[in-house]
């Protein structure tokens, strides 16, 4: 779950997915979880349900994860649990640049909504 944050941020639920059904059989709680509609009303209700409840057992890592698993990804709770409660900026600022890429290929994500491209900068 301490990698999930990033697996979102970046795009990559389908890897994320297959990590955790390929977890030991205490730890699918996240397989699980990628199993219902995130798109439906029911599974953003669900995401943010277990989210609060991480929040509540300071599990804020895994919570800021949970937020981004809808789609569209709840991208202001993510960051106000970064910023807030982690009191981590910076981790904040990375996971807001890969989540805003991934959204709009125009500003350097690719079309699956991978990792920003970074070009050489020539002198």
């Amino acid at each position: 779950m301490q990698a999930a944050l990033l697996y979102l941020a970046a795009g990559r639920r389908t890897t994320l997915s297959n990590l955790a059904k390929a977890a030991r059989e205490d730890k699918k709680a996240l397989a699980r979880l990628l199993q219902f509609d995130l798109n439906s009303a029911r599974g953003r209700q669900v995401v943010e349900k277990n989210a609060y409840h991480l929040l509540r057992h300071r599990a804020y890592l895994s919570a800021a994860a949970l937020f981004l698993l809808p789609d569209p990804p709840q991208l202001t709770l993510c960051l106000d649990v970064l910023v807030r409660h982690m009191k981590d900026p910076l981790l904040a600022l990375l996971v807001a640049r890969l989540v805003e890429s991934g959204l709009h290929p125009d500003l350097g994500g690719d079309e699956r909504g991978g990792a920003v491209r970074v070009g050489r900068c020539t002198p």
